[in-house]
């Protein structure tokens, strides 16, 4: 066997440590929130990186990586402060974290994360600017009176279309629109219930449709209509069939083909007719007998 080759041996150990270094550096790769394991593994590469000697063919390899390395251990050191520091969410240690932020130039490596806290951090700035509006605007709603809730639809309107908590904004004034129409149309729903226990169902609807569409209450309201709309149709159907059955009871069991059975035949098909109607659509009984009775081959009753 041969004699192992120490610098062999030596290069090889070297092209390892530059290896794992880079793997550190990629570990700690930017992301938009520094952390603390991003600092360690570009502590981790640089150490690593730190033992490839001046005699190494990989020295200046590393030396340039090193340069790199050690400039973004200084941005992330300096970033990861401000970061913890604007995590007090007070509007002074946000501006801190904004001056520190700003230190990091444009020449820096980690100048783009740098850029995207800053903006982060103003945007806190103005949520924090914007709490004072909301709070008080939840302490009138909190009320839930119509006057209180309008004042605190003007008070949330005062955030304006540019600032971060629009949104909540106006999700807070929606929902308190809502509880002004509730209370504005729920008596008017439970006028209308109260007509519908009474039996009065037309008189019910008619109040029940005084609620516009869009209101908080529609939907519910349109809902109970429906239900009255069909006992209604229910009572109709009833009444008209027992009608048709007192009609049939005035015709005799046996019977000759005179004018009188078939006009009372004819009435009682179009009560069926009319049954499967409404009424206020079709003309009334007699109109509907007085045509087919013209065709008979004699006098109908009564003309």
């Amino acid at each position: 066997m041969g004699v192992p080759n120490p610098k062999l041996a030596q290069t090889a150990q070297e092209l390892i440590w530059l290896s794992q270094a880079r793997k550190h550096a990629l570990e700690g790769a930017t992301t938009i929130k520094p952390t603390p394991p991003q600092l360690w593994q570009l502590i981790a590469a640089i150490s690593t990186a730190n033992l490839i000697q001046p005699t190494s063919r990989y020295y200046r390899e590393a030396q340039a990586n090193l340069k790199s390395w050690q400039a973004q251990l200084q941005d992330l050191t300096l970033l990861q402060l401000a970061y913890t520091t604007g995590e007090i969410q007070q509007t002074v240690a946000l501006q801190f974290a904004m001056l520190q932020g700003q230190q990091v130039t444009s020449d820096r490596p980690r100048r783009a994360q740098a850029q995207t806290l800053i903006a982060y951090w103003h945007q806190e700035v103005r949520k924090l600017e914007d709490r004072p509006y909301l709070v008080f605007a939840k302490e009138l709603a909190g009320k839930g009176t119509i006057p209180e809730l309008r004042r605190a639809i003007d008070q949330a309107q005062l955030i304006g279309t540019e600032r971060p908590s629009r949104n909540q904004a106006q999700t807070l004034i929606a929902g308190w629109i809502g509880q002004i129409q509730t209370l504005e149309d729920q008596p008017i729903l439970d006028q209308a219930w109260s007509l519908a226990n009474q039996g009065k169902l037309n008189e019910a609807i008619q109040v029940a449709a005084g609620i516009a569409p869009g209101r908080a209450l529609y939907w519910q309201t349109q809902s109970a209509i429906s239900e009255w709309q069909a006992q209604i149709r229910s009572t109709e159907l009833a009444q008209q069939k027992a009608r048709e059955s007192a009609l049939e009871k005035l015709v005799p069991e046996k019977t000759t083909r005179t004018p009188n059975f078939l006009t009372r035949t004819i009435l009682i098909r179009s009560q069926r007719l009319i049954r499967t109607t409404h009424p206020l659509h079709f003309p009334t009984q007699r109109g509907c007998i007085q045509p087919i009775a013209n065709l008979l081959p004699f006098p109908h009753p009564g003309m």
